[in-house]
């Protein structure tokens, strides 16, 4: 991984805390599936807002989060 690679939410270079965010949940059958590199507070805040079901349904691509 690039020092200079960025958060896909808030677009900050990332630093030593990267999480990465699978566009369909593990839980909804997205194990294996394309994942983003997000800052964990911003992986975090993005569980917290919506659910499984609608991040499977409405919020699968990165433009659509």
């Amino acid at each position: 991984m690039e020092n200079s690679e960025k958060c896909q939410l808030c677009g900050r270079e990332l630093g030593g805390e990267i999480s990465r965010h699978h566009l369909i949940p593990v839980s909804r059958g997205g194990a294996g599936t394309e994942t983003i590199p997000l800052h964990k507070i911003c992986h975090t805040k993005v569980h917290s807002v919506l659910n499984e079901k609608e991040l499977e349904r409405e919020y699968n691509t990165m433009e659509k989060i």
